[in-house]
């Protein structure tokens, strides 16, 4: 396999990204190209699996993500699921999960067996080798949990499934199970994607805020899902060539293979990043900053991997961290006053009133849309009260606000925002 894969076929830089984003213009989707383009990063870790590896100290990084779309019902996150989805399955990549399943069924599934532990196609020798290398794709079990609605597939309060997924996150070794029925198995090393959907009520449904601390939640990009801003009464196929260009492209990640390296330039950029970044506002992402650099290091090779290469470059770095950046801008919107306050669901729908209107709005005009949920009318003062203490919304004479700050970084040599154009714009 060429080093530069990229380069051997003739593929400009960053073209695989701009050319999966065309499907997110006006004329073929409702859907927002930064879903689209979530989704497209999503389906690429997905076939790289563990084919490419990026060593760091005695272990190593592979490309895998948990990602979960979070928004209103109607902001089309499924139709980016669904359309990534159908893309990579077309290439012949087959190993998706179930779209419900229990914990004990998922770890069966990975380890090529049936309910009871017996195998469940041909032995286990076909599934993996006995000397386990993370450069061989034999010796590993992938799975992409590709879900538009995770609550279907994971439950409520599934405390166990989710620690579990947390675990499988970085892990380096194969997985040891026991059954109910007493039967042990070994699963080759679990190689795990998720990119689900939901909405911010569901989310904390799915994820009390008493386990917020667990390990799932501290490795999970949360990607807001903005309302839609345009509608196509009769969608339109996509053009015959595109999608050609976009199934080619998916089809040539399946030939990439081998470790992944810094050039010089990224590598200094990259630690100069990682030492002076300032973490984030919220502080319910605590303990997603402790991975926030491993979240980087893997989208620098995702961001290599769509150039059809090994080397990751300033550029890529850049990249990366400037789509992760403005992301994570967006991250505490995206699922409202998550936290364990009894009110939390009606402070997230205080504040999308506030943030949806475009002139100042008076707590008389908020209070018929929530007043179902409040047990008096002093309950939305007090709300208001903690929005304007948190800094979210800002008090005018004629009404409320919300508080909207620029986009920025310190310092700014690591984000070019400008990049994002396609998307920012909208």
């Amino acid at each position: 396999t060429p080093r530069d894969l990229g380069a051997f076929l003739g593929m400009p830089m960053n073209e695989f990204l701009k050319t999966y984003l065309t499907v997110g213009d006006a004329k073929y989707s409702e859907c927002s190209e930064f879903l689209h383009m979530w989704a497209c990063i999503s389906a690429t870790a997905s076939l790289l699996e563990r084919r490419v590896s990026l060593p760091f100290g005695s272990s190593s990084i592979i490309p895998n993500l948990y990602m979960m779309f979070v928004g209103t019902p109607g902001s089309r996150k499924s139709s980016a699921i669904k359309l990534a989805k159908k893309f990579i399955k077309r290439t012949g990549y087959d190993t998706f999960a179930a779209d419900k399943v229990t914990m004990q069924k998922f770890l069966c599934d990975l380890g090529g067996l049936n309910d009871d532990g017996s195998t469940a196609k041909g032995s286990l020798e076909d599934v993996y080798l006995t000397e386990l290398g993370l450069s061989d794709i034999k010796s590993h079990s992938a799975c992409y949990i590709a879900q538009d609605e995770f609550s279907d597939f994971i439950g409520i309060n599934n405390y166990g499934f989710i620690s579990l997924l947390g675990n499988f996150w970085d892990i380096q070794e194969p997985y040891k199970y026991r059954l109910k029925n007493g039967t042990s198995f070994e699963i080759p090393v679990p190689t795990i994607n998720v990119l689900g959907a939901t909405t911010p009520g569901q989310f904390n449904t799915i994820f009390p805020p008493a386990i917020a601390d667990q390990g799932f939640l501290s490795r999970l990009l949360i990607i807001k899902a903005e309302d839609i801003t345009r509608k196509l009464a009769f969608p339109p196929q996509l053009p015959t060539d595109l999608d050609a260009k976009i199934m080619s492209n998916f089809s040539k990640i399946l030939q990439l293979k081998g470790e992944m390296f810094f050039t010089e330039d990224a590598k200094e950029l990259a630690s100069q990043q990682y030492t002076t970044w300032k973490g984030l506002e919220d502080a319910r992402f605590a303990t997603y900053e402790t991975r926030r650099y491993s979240q980087l290091l893997k989208l620098c090779m995702i961001m290599a991997g769509m150039r059809f290469s090994l080397e990751i470059t300033s550029e890529d770095f850049i990249l990366a961290n400037t789509i992760l950046s403005y992301t994570e801008t967006k991250m505490g919107d995206a699922i409202g006053y998550y936290g364990k306050a009894d009110n939390s669901d009606t402070s997230h729908t205080v504040l999308q009133i506030i943030k949806n209107t475009d002139r100042p709005i008076t707590w008389k005009a908020i209070y018929p849309s929530v007043s179902m949920h409040l047990s008096k009318m002093t309950d939305l003062i007090q709300i208001l009260t903690n929005l304007l203490a948190a800094g979210k919304i800002q008090q005018t004479q004629e009404g409320y606000l919300p508080v909207i700050k620029p986009l920025s970084e310190t310092p700014t040599k690591f984000v070019d925002y400008s990049l994002l154009n396609v998307f920012l714009d909208r």
